[in-house]
């Protein structure tokens, strides 16, 4: 039930100029109906930049640290604010929604928009519901107006970041042209480019990239052998086993991190034996945690029945 008070209050108190933003307050802010957007819009519209921004910030946070809080029509209009970073922070804090009503809007943002980072997080948002056709979630006409506006931007785009988002997005269509379009990025010459068709490789579910991902993850470059890495885990690579076992030494702490995470995907003794000598060198440590999180992954893959072992064809076993 709404905390009219607390509301009222928050109201009150957000246009000051010396306004500070009590995050327990903003709960109140969660799942607004029409009625309360529209008490809080002409407020938010008085805001200086500095404090929307924060505003937005400080609600995505809220919503990553508790799974009750829903801002997403707060997020909504703050889409169309006049401020860039602002667009981009609402775009972002997106992330997880699958309404289909944003498809529209974010293909708009991503055409058109005059901030180029706004554009490539608008890319990287419809990015999401090219990948809900893996389930079936999005239907055909959708999902085409996707696609077609990323390859059109992929041929009319001089930024390397636009050009960059929408190969990833595009890493998990199903589309034939796919295939040509991550090995072109990866064969060019720019390493950012290269940094994108890893990572589209991985979204493929195409173990077609299985010897690039491989010989990737000997780069010299950090962040190839990052893309590399987690590439490996989003296939469940086992032929990159031995290879992300010695990442676990990398100089490097996020392609450290890219290795832990992959090796827990994967699920393979070897990778669980490497994890937990892992483990027992790095109490207190930075990753601890991300070494905890691993083997909680391989101890769920490891207690869930593989179902492709059991025969379903003969009526008679389901009695």
């Amino acid at each position: 039930m709404m905390d009219e008070e607390t509301f009222a209050r928050l109201l009150d108190s957000l246009p000051a100029d010396d306004a500070v933003l009590i995050t327990d307050d903003l709960r109140v802010l969660s799942d607004l109906d029409r009625a309360h957007i529209d008490r809080f819009r002409p407020v938010w519209e008085k805001l200086a930049v500095p404090l929307r921004r924060q505003l937005i910030t400080l609600l995505r946070q809220q919503a990553d640290e508790h799974l009750e809080l829903l801002f997403d029509r707060l997020f909504l209009f703050a889409l169309a604010d006049p401020d860039a970073e602002v667009r981009r922070l609402a775009t972002d804090s997106l992330w997880e929604s699958q309404d289909k009503q944003l498809i529209p809007i974010f293909l708009r943002m991503a055409n058109s928009d005059p901030s180029i980072d706004v554009r490539i997080a608008a890319i990287q948002a419809l990015g999401r519901f090219v990948s809900l056709d893996q389930a079936g979630k999005i239907n055909a006409t959708s999902l085409a107006n996707i696609e077609d506006l990323l390859f059109q931007l992929l041929e009319q785009e001089a930024s390397v970041g636009i050009r960059r988002a929408c190969i990833e997005a595009l890493g998990y269509s199903t589309r034939s042209e796919i295939e040509g379009l991550i090995q072109a990025a990866y064969a060019s010459n720019d390493d950012g480019l290269r940094q994108s068709a890893l990572l589209a490789m991985g979204r493929s579910a195409n173990e077609i990239w299985e010897e690039a991902i491989l010989a990737e993850l000997n780069s010299h470059s950090p962040e190839l052998r990052f893309e590399a890495a987690r590439a490996a885990g989003e296939l469940e690579l086992r032929s990159a086993v031995l290879s992300l076992i010695e990442l676990l030494e990398d100089v490097n702490d996020d392609v450290r991190k890219s290795a832990i995470w992959s090796l827990g995907q994967n699920g393979s003794t070897a990778a669980r034996t490497a994890l937990e000598a892992l483990k027992g060198s790095l109490e207190g440590e930075a990753f601890a945690a991300q070494v905890e999180d691993a083997l909680e992954h391989i101890a769920f893959l490891e207690s869930t029945p593989n179902f492709l072992l059991f025969d379903f064809d003969d009526e008679d076993d389901l009695d």
